[in-house]
């Protein structure tokens, strides 16, 4: 025979716990143009780096040393993964603000009662 039967309870608690709920569909396509918006970032960073460090290259022309200007080709496609990453930028943008107006919080509180039987 059990002492504490009938006379042993006790409560446990949780504290409140706020969840924040967003659509999936729509965190999978901001997740994916972040990325190509981080990427193209990257991109036109190493392109604009690499203008101009294009700008300190020397080569021998007929025996003397010659400067060379900044290459076009590294310009133009800095300018492009730049406007890449703009408009990948305002996608985002617009991505996250239809998530946060689709989102939905819930507040949960646990309460159990546990007594023996």
């Amino acid at each position: 025979m059990n002492p504490l039967e009938g006379s042993f309870s006790f409560d446990l608690s949780v504290p409140k716990i706020t969840v924040r709920m967003v659509d999936a569909a729509g965190l999978e396509e901001y997740e994916l143009w972040f990325a190509a918006a981080s990427v193209s970032a990257s991109a036109a960073i190493g392109f604009l780096v690499a203008f101009f460090q294009s700008f300190q290259q020397e080569t021998l022309v007929s025996g003397r040393l010659v400067h060379q200007g900044g290459s076009t080709a590294d310009l133009i496609v800095t300018v492009l993964f730049t406007l890449f990453l703009i408009a990948a930028g305002l996608r985002v943008l617009v991505l996250r603000r239809r998530i946060h107006q689709k989102s939905a919080t819930y507040s949960m509180q646990a309460v159990r009662d546990v007594s023996p039987d």
